[in-house]
């Protein structure tokens, strides 16, 4: 294994923007192999699914990995043989351990359910030192103050990232701010008030409505860069952030729990791979190559960074449509555009009769904790019936769990005044929607 260190990070970075895309491929070619050859020495499930695999072989020959199998087989997926997930499930279970190392090495990420299958994570020295340095010094351009809104009571991968890199670079703190995306609008405003951010990271909808309370007044900030990640950044949401913060460069970030900063997007909306550390294959649902300009059924991930939980051909449900023609940016390599995981930004109203509107992801991490729930959906119908539709964990007291649950939802509503609302359990399961198959968690429909 190769030891990416911040000195040589900062190194290649400098140097990659100078060379060739057969330049790049040929370094993420080594590393291919270099995951490869780790990944089948050190873990029993890579040794039995790779023993045919030819010295000489192809990406393609590389059998694709799913959530579900590698959940099913983590004990023996990992490289390091110390790591087992019940004891990785007892760490989690600590949320004082956000940010923190499990077994001194490894940051702990566990992934939203967006797609209707949670999976936990671990990511060693090289998967995040590779990410920071990339983040900077590839779209946030090591501009500061910088102000990051997540969900702090969550083992999320952007959250654990940033709480790690503050824990081991102590001067970071000074000039990196964590805001809780779960806070009321007035207690966010005052946080981000006092900050006053050049940047701004966070889910497009916590973004859309930090937006508004810039139009209403409520923000003094002149940020020089948002971005948004978690979420599909719609045209709409984009022009209102612009238009609140108008001298500032707005982009989305591609990223995922597995493979940390996979993407990032140029002036003309086009995603454009970190193709030294990640490659990225669309793909139809039998796994088959599509072609560029051709919408996927969904991709494989490949995270080359990443040596003790191996992505390699991993399957994701995201469709892309992926081309190689060159982008009028003038950036090297492959670029796409992807077809985002889409939430609704939900609107309630208040004790007084006024419109209330809630960021979906902060929502989500209401619930989606709750022990005996492995998945969930929930739908808004008009502005004040929630339907909760739960996949509940085999051997878990369903109405206790409901119970949980809507006391959960009323508890956090409350914090913004929406009071008159019924919380129903549905009959159905957690439906994908029949026209993209693409699982959203939370939407309204009126």
């Amino acid at each position: 294994m190769i030891k990416y260190s911040y000195p040589a990070l900062i190194i290649h970075f400098l140097k990659a923007n100078h060379l060739s895309q057969s330049r790049l491929e040929d370094i993420a070619r080594r590393r291919l192999e270099n995951i490869v050859r780790y990944a089948k020495a050190r873990s029993p499930f890579f040794r039995a699914l790779y023993k045919n695999l030819p010295e000489k072989f192809t990406l393609e020959d590389l059998p694709p990995v799913d959530k579900k199998t590698m959940m099913s087989n983590f004990d023996d997926y990992v490289t390091d043989r110390k790591v087992k997930l019940a004891d990785v499930q007892a760490f989690i279970a600590d949320k004082g351990n956000i940010g923190n190392d499990f077994h001194r090495r490894y940051l702990v990420a566990t992934t939203s359910g967006s797609t209707g299958v949670p999976s936990i994570v671990l990511h060693d020295g090289n998967s995040t030192r590779s990410a920071a340095i990339l983040t900077m010094a590839r779209y946030m351009k090591c501009r500061f103050p910088l102000t990051a809104f997540c969900v702090d009571d969550v083992f999320l991968i952007e959250n654990g990232n940033i709480r790690n890199n503050i824990r081991k670079m102590p001067l970071l703190s000074g000039c990196i701010r964590l805001v809780n995306a779960k806070d009321t609008y007035e207690e966010i405003c005052r946080n981000v008030n006092r900050i006053r951010p050049k940047v701004m990271v966070g889910y497009a909808g916590s973004m859309e409505l930090l937006a508004d309370q810039a139009l209403l007044g409520n923000l003094h900030i002149d940020p020089v860069q948002v971005i948004t990640s978690g979420e599909f950044l719609t045209p709409a949401t984009r022009d209102k952030i612009r238009k609140a913060f108008p001298k500032a460069e707005v982009i989305s970030v591609y990223g995922c729990t597995e493979g940390n900063v996979v993407a990032y997007e140029c002036p003309h909306r086009h995603m454009h791979l970190n193709s030294d550390f990640y490659i990225l294959e669309p793909v139809d649902n039998c796994n088959n190559p599509v072609p560029d300009g051709v919408v996927s059924d969904k991709v494989l991930l490949t995270n080359l960074a990443n040596f003790v939980q191996p992505i390699i051909r991993f399957s994701m449900t995201d469709r892309i449509t992926m081309h190689h023609e060159p982008c009028p940016c003038g950036r090297q390599g492959a670029w796409f555009t992807v077809e985002g995981r889409s939430n609704d930004v939900l609107t309630m109203t208040d004790r007084d009769g006024n419109p209330v509107r809630l960021a979906p992801l902060p929502f989500i991490f209401v619930i989606e904790p709750i022990e005996g729930i492995n998945n969930f959906q929930m739908v808004l119908h008009g502005s004040s019936d929630i339907e909760l539709r739960i996949d509940f964990l085999p051997g878990s007291d369903h109405e206790k769990v409901f119970a949980e649950a809507e006391r959960e939802i009323r508890r956090y509503l409350g914090k913004f005044g929406v009071e008159e609302f019924t919380v129903t359990l549905s009959d159905l399961p957690p439906q994908r929607s029949a026209r993209t198959g693409k699982f959203r968690q939370m939407y309204q429909e009126d």
